[in-house]
């Protein structure tokens, strides 16, 4: 009888183990997703940024061009 206590007291202390590293493991991965989701969310922000910032030089770019073929120079204040 002593020795079914002791296997019944181990079984517990196994099952709740397996229930930490369990509660554990899913805790890293909710992390892990957290961070992997942010990290696309700042690289999406970053290439509009560059993509809005290209398109604003070939504006000026085009702009300098047409005033050149004017062969006028606006004067800014």
């Amino acid at each position: 009888m002593l020795i079914r206590e002791e296997k019944k007291l181990s079984q517990r202390k196994l099952h709740r183990a397996i229930s930490m590293i369990t509660i554990f493991s899913g805790v890293i991965l909710l992390v892990t997703i957290v961070v992997l989701y942010q990290s696309v969310i700042k690289r999406k922000k970053k290439e509009s940024e560059v993509s809005e910032l290209k398109q604003k030089l070939n504006d000026a770019f085009e702009e300098v061009i047409e005033f050149g073929k004017k062969g006028s120079i606006p004067r800014t204040v």
